[in-house]
């Protein structure tokens, strides 16, 4: 993982911006839901950095703090209630970031709900992190440092949290098999050892980078679906590196929430550079374009799944999506895909009278036959 200087001037600070993104355009939804059912709420970001992002050329942009206080400059009504607790490991991030806070046109709204804090976060004092109050939490570079899954766990059990958090695929990979027994302990610690075991003996034999990626990321997410009750929400969100076609890192959300699970998906679908609709992902080298415009992964799958039957739209919608709890598709990616689908001769789609559905149109109620 990249110190904390290099993290906020590397060569993913389009990346950065994505994330950034990601988490604030979720953050207002969030609030909206939020704020109509509880008197207090909460952010919380327990590595949040000097409050600016730098590029090549030495100009500054705002990172995720500074954002949420464009919140609270836009919508002050909606943020009366709204507490934030910012945590930077170095001082001199915190004291950055407490300058640029108090600089900004939001600060006098806010400031007495506003904490800023340098300590080392580790799986101890995020315990005590864990506010007494809905809040959406965002660990972001997420690291080691005597961290669990466990711990992200409890956090979203909580009353009304969710959770965010950015995860260094491309250092837990190598740490997995590493020769030197301190460093292969840390993937042991974050997972716990049984969880660790598991995924040891699942990729053991595994070579393919694809195949052994696929293998440690379901395990992973499955852990932490595993950590709710009857479960959680996990959605991935992946970024690959700028100069090669290989993962650095996923922004991962977690929920209980299946209206919480909507919102980050079609957060997450408006960022993303995969057309084909297969995951919600970076890639600067991804390919535009192919068999059904790009949604031929999805038009196979629901060829495939309801082959022979009649079904209206959203149940077609809601059937797939309720067998695919990490679908990335959203209502969009499903209706584009059925037009291209009847436009290819793959189904029929009539109105419920028996009329015929204009060639623009999928309504819900549609009915769709699948050859």
């Amino acid at each position: 993982m990249p110190a904390p200087d290099d993290f906020f001037n590397d060569s993913q600070r389009l990346a950065s911006k994505i994330k950034t993104t990601i988490v604030v355009k979720y953050f207002k939804p969030w609030l909206d839901i939020m704020t109509k059912r509880v008197p207090k709420v909460g952010y919380v970001d327990l590595f949040c950095g000097p409050g600016k992002f730098v590029n090549e050329a030495g100009e500054e942009f705002p990172s995720t703090p500074l954002q949420i206080l464009d919140l609270v400059a836009e919508f002050p009504t909606l943020t009366s209630t709204l507490h934030l607790h910012f945590n930077d490991a170095d001082p001199a991030h915190a004291a950055s970031l407490q300058a640029a806070m108090e600089t900004h046109p939001a600060w006098d709204l806010i400031c007495q709900r506003v904490s800023i804090t340098s300590e080392r976060v580790t799986a101890e004092n995020v315990r005590a992190w864990i506010q007494p109050y809905p809040a959406l939490y965002f660990l972001d570079p997420f690291g080691y440092g005597g961290f669990t899954f466990d711990d992200l766990d409890r956090i979203v059990r909580e009353h009304g949290n969710d959770l965010l958090f950015f995860f260094n695929y491309n250092r837990f990979n190598p740490e997995l098999n590493h020769p030197d027994l301190h460093i292969r302990r840390q993937p042991e610690i974050l997972l716990g050892t049984q969880s660790y075991g598991q995924l040891q003996a699942k990729i053991q034999s595994i070579t393919a980078p694809p195949q052994r990626q696929a293998i440690i990321t379901d395990h992973l997410w499955t852990q932490l679906e595993r950590g709710g009750f009857p479960q959680h929400f996990v959605v991935p969100f992946e970024f690959k590196f700028g100069d090669r076609d290989r993962t650095s890192h996923y922004l991962v959300f977690v929920s209980k929430n299946a209206r919480a699970r909507k919102i980050i998906r079609e957060v997450m679908a408006s960022m993303r550079t995969d057309r084909a609709g297969g995951s919600f992902e970076f890639n600067p080298h991804a390919l535009q374009g192919g068999l059904f415009n790009g949604h031929f992964l999805l038009g196979d799958e629901l060829c495939r799944k309801f082959a022979g039957r009649t079904l209206a739209v959203q149940q077609i919608i809601v059937e797939h999506d309720a067998a695919n709890p990490r679908s990335p598709y959203v209502e969009k990616d499903y209706k584009a895909t059925l037009k291209q689908l009847r436009d290819s001769n793959h189904i029929t789609v009539i109105k419920p009278d028996g009329r015929t559905v204009p060639a623009h149109q999928m309504p819900d109620t549609a009915l769709v036959t699948f050859r």
